[in-house]
């Protein structure tokens, strides 16, 4: 059961950091792009047939670039003009345009693509393909390579230091925010809000951006805008949280609470806890509810890899405890089998709320003894429990869990 457990808990610790790096890009410097799907004529392909075929073109293409964001043009029945493509681009701030015709059935298809790019005012994709023998229920599968390979390629998005193309319509951005603050997403490079509290640049107009203000001891702002025509943006800033509480189960089964501190409000932290067996999950195939008068008293630091407003934080640390017996009336003092110890700490939260976190934690825990053959048959008869080690004076909980919910004051 414990193996299990284990195996879903790594699974999560892991998986958030390449979900992560899947999604597709939408920084300030995207291209973007309207996508139409037009029919030659009525009786060939169903309305809703023609709306999945232009979805799945849609995200194939948006998946192929990190360097466009894809905007979708509702399909019609015949092909719309270069002028009224390239006009209705330009009213949604895209700045060039791809047009697929379809003709034909599943079995037997012909698709027409054009693409154009404003930038440039020039047609950077004119061509046709056929294909044969697919059916509705391959389109989950359907990759569209031939149409996708000759179109993504076609849109770069600006790189940094380029300039705006000669004679592209300018507009000056106003940014406010605390002094000293970094902003970045606004053309080329960091922009830092000076001593008035404000920075002004001048960008190529008709152009989506995403700002992002970072500031020690604030927690980081962003604002998406489009750009058409000068403006001014003020970016809204809350200081960064101090004080945290912590509700958790330790080993997935014991309750533990937590409070952190947060100096200066930076990603580093410093938390005391205390985790109670007195009740608890047994996580076994004897019992299911277990009861030792025992108590950790825990303190801890560590650091959080990932930036604040992040959906998924990557975070390590290490802490040390002592163990403490209370048994009413009888004794109360430190464990004589492990009176102390250390563990590891390898954590991702994952954001649910602005001022709240559910996190799990991979616990290696050190515990120390000056009764090993004692201890051991405290952890039961027999072999050593599945994820655990015997050192020298010493046991180690290799698979030791913890998860739980935080909440940011």
């Amino acid at each position: 059961m414990k193996a299990l457990i284990v195996f879903f808990a790594i699974l999560c610790l892991v998986s958030p950091c390449f979900a992560q790096d899947a999604q597709p890009g939408t920084g300030g410097d995207a291209r973007r792009i309207l996508f139409s799907l037009s029919r030659e004529s009525a009786g060939e392909l169903t309305d809703g047939q023609a709306l999945m075929i232009s979805r799945s073109m849609l995200a194939r293409l948006q998946a192929a670039s990190s360097e466009i964001i894809v905007l979708e043009r509702p399909a019609s029945i015949g092909a719309p003009s270069v002028s009224d493509l390239s006009a209705d681009a330009r009213g949604r701030g895209a700045d060039g345009w791809v047009s697929v015709i379809i003709s034909g059935t599943w079995e037997s298809m012909r698709i027409g693509v054009r693409a154009f790019d404003l930038r440039t005012s020039s047609m950077v994709v004119d061509r046709s393909f056929a294909r044969a023998g697919s059916s509705l229920g391959e389109l989950p599968r359907e990759g569209w390579d031939d149409m996708v390979q000759v179109v993504a390629p076609q849109f770069h998005a600006a790189l940094p230091g380029a300039q705006a193309p000669s004679g592209a319509p300018q507009a000056r951005l106003t940014i406010r925010a605390i002094v000293g603050t970094r902003v970045t997403g606004a053309g080329t490079g960091a922009l830092v809000i000076g001593p008035d509290g404000v920075v002004t640049v001048d960008l190529p107009a008709s152009r989506e951006y995403l700002l992002r203000g970072e500031l020690a001891g604030y927690s980081p702002s962003t604002a998406r805008i489009f750009l058409s025509g000068s403006r001014e943006v003020v970016l809204r800033q809350e200081r960064s949280a101090r004080w945290a509480m912590e509700a958790s189960l330790q080993d997935l089964g014991y309750p533990r609470i937590d409070a952190a501190w947060f100096p200066g409000g930076g990603s580093a932290y410093v938390k005391l806890g205390l985790t109670t067996y007195l009740v608890g999950l047994a996580l076994d195939s004897t019992e299911v509810l277990s009861s030792t008068p025992l108590t950790n008293v825990e303190a801890q630091m560590g650091l959080f890899l990932n930036p604040a407003d992040s959906l998924f934080r990557v975070s390590f640390g290490i802490g040390c405890f002592v163990r403490v017996v209370h048994v009413p009336e009888v004794f109360f003092g430190p464990d004589p089998l492990s009176p102390w110890g250390i563990r590891g700490i390898i954590g991702v939260e994952i954001s649910g709320a602005p001022r709240s976190r559910f996190f799990v934690e991979l616990t290696p825990t050190v515990y120390m003894t000056p009764a090993p053959d004692a201890l051991r048959q405290f952890l039961g008869s027999g072999d050593i429990p599945f994820g655990w080690l015997r050192g020298n004076g010493s046991f180690v909980d290799v698979v030791s869990l913890r998860c739980g919910y935080r909440w940011l004051l």
